[in-house]
């Protein structure tokens, strides 16, 4: 700290700089940093931090708020999926009067008793909070936030309730700070409230919910004209009259004959006009009824002849299904897709567009598809049915090899071929009992004891074996020793006339015809 200080722009308080905060209401030093973080104390004010920093924004405030918020469909689930960051979701009740609600991170109907919601309702919007990371939220709210925090936090580490009612003053004067700049940035008024809901929507006032596939309200009532007083004929009529200056309500929408759409019936939305429907030919306004007219020799007025509408149906173009066709009295129309039939985004026909075109050039010359080019650049023949043997042959399968009886003949098999070892036997007939190829050997342990080697076939019979000579036998054993033997003179006896050499015999012989005095 030091009066270089007096010169810095401040900035927005930091997540650290709000925990140092807390910390320092209980009288305890600041950290550096809240990574990998060893002091209990600073851990603690993070987490009380981030505890009354989510609660405060589940109230909802211009900045965490948004409206008419669309949630589409899943179209394999048949699901509405909430974002876990949404902790209030509501759908306009003007529109769904309450059938729609959020339970955990779906969407449930309560009409239908399930999450999977109807295939012709597309999408819902719905008003949502959003919890929003601290960063992203305003400074009077993280300063709020870090003042609350900073209470509970010192009544929690050490007691100090004394502290926790002195801090009471901050915190409401951080809260009115709060409201004064939610309030000028919402811009609330008379007229659309806090939090900007129509307060006055005649035209949905005697809306009720039906069981139609779209969600929509039922209605009730005889189409009438604005430029007469005449009553309906049979039908439902309306709950009081409304003149003819007025239009009869149907759910939001207000239907009308105007002079400005002769021939037509006049479309209200709650935002005004949406545009006119033409009756078609034989129909119009008549003294505020809907009237047939046309040639013949009727009665009054202009030979035509009048009525009222007794129904009201809808016809479809192919890929379409209608139900609910014809309404008679009151009811809704229902406008779904046929079975097989869809309607791609923008991005998914711009990818069939790129593959439709890739498919007239796939065989590099033809300038469309067609079955006798295809089979020509796959080289699969010319006949539309072909058995395998006229299916056109590429010359790289001429040096391919044949299989006769499942093997490889000795004949296409090339010069050096692997050969195996196929273990010891003790038998002849273990020996023919072995299966293997030109090349493979055994060991043979009987009166045959030697190295055996498959000479023709598989080695099913004798003729198909060689045994390989051995050399002649060694010594196997002397004077009754094997081993390494070594023979001392004590370990030969004499026999045949053949006598050791010893000293007394030398002498006895050198003396011989000797004798003594001589």
């Amino acid at each position: 700290m030091g009066l270089a200080n007096q010169a810095v722009t401040p900035g927005r308080t930091s997540l650290l700089e709000a925990v140092n905060i807390c910390l320092a209401v209980i009288g305890e030093a600041p950290v550096n940093t809240l990574e990998t973080q060893r002091v209990g104390e600073a851990a603690q004010a993070e987490r009380t931090l981030l505890e009354y920093h989510k609660e405060g924004q589940t109230r909802g405030w211009s900045w965490n708020r948004e409206w008419g918020v669309a949630f589409h469909r899943d179209a394999t689930s048949g699901e509405v999926l909430i974002p876990a960051s949404v902790v209030k979701w509501a759908p306009s009740r003007l529109d769904w009067n309450g059938r729609f609600q959020a339970r955990g991170g779906r969407v449930y109907d309560s009409e239908g008793r399930s999450y999977a919601i109807p295939a012709g309702i597309g999408s819902i919007q719905a008003d949502i909070v959003s919890l929003l990371p601290w960063d992203d939220c305003p400074e009077v709210f993280n300063r709020w936030a870090t003042i609350r925090a900073a209470r509970v936090f010192s009544n929690r580490a050490i007691g100090n309730t004394a502290t926790y009612q002195l801090t009471q003053e901050d915190e409401n004067q951080a809260w009115a700070d709060l409201l004064r700049v939610d309030t000028e940035q919402s811009q609330p008024n008379a007229i659309t409230g806090e939090e900007s809901w129509a307060t006055f929507r005649p035209s949905m006032g005697l809306g009720r919910r039906t069981g139609g596939g779209g969600g929509g309200m039922a209605f009730g009532g005889a189409v009438r004209g604005g430029g007469g007083a005449s009553p309906p004929g049979p039908g439902v009529t309306l709950p009081q009259d409304l003149g003819t200056t007025a239009s009869p309500t149907f759910v939001g929408l207000t239907l009308s004959g105007q002079a400005s759409n002769a021939g037509s019936l006049a479309l209200f939305g709650t935002g005004g006009l949406v545009g006119p429907l033409p009756l078609g030919s034989g129909l119009a306004i008549v003294g505020g009824v809907l009237t047939v007219t046309g040639g013949g020799g009727g009665g009054g007025g202009g030979g035509g002849s009048s009525g009222t509408v007794t129904s009201v149906g809808l016809v479809a173009p192919t890929g379409f299904d209608v139900t609910g066709s014809p309404v008679t009295g009151s009811g809704n129309l229902a406008l779904n897709y046929a079975a097989g039939y869809s309607l791609p985004l923008n991005s998914s026909q711009a990818n069939w567009n790129v593959a439709f075109a890739e498919r007239l050039r796939w065989d590099g010359s033809s300038a469309g598809l067609n079955a006798s080019a295809g089979r020509v650049s796959l080289e699969l023949g010319t006949a539309a049915q072909a058995a395998v043997g006229d299916f056109a042959t590429p010359s790289a399968l001429a040096l391919k090899a044949d299989l006769v009886g499942g093997l490889v003949p000795t004949s296409q098999i090339p010069a050096i071929a692997l050969v195996q070892y196929l273990g010891s036997v003790a038998s002849q007939s273990a020996m023919l009992a072995l299966r293997g190829q030109g090349g493979d050997w055994c060991i043979r342990t009987d009166g045959q004891a030697s190295e055996w080697v498959i000479v023709a076939n598989d080695g099913s019979a004798l003729a198909d074996w060689f045994q390989m000579p051995t050399g002649a036998a060694g010594v196997s054993s002397i004077n009754g020793q094997a081993g390494a033997v070594t023979l001392g003179t004590g370990d030969l006896s004499e026999s045949g006339g053949n006598l050791f050499f010893t000293a007394a015999r030398a002498i006895g012989a050198a003396l011989t015809g000797f004798t003594a005095g001589a």
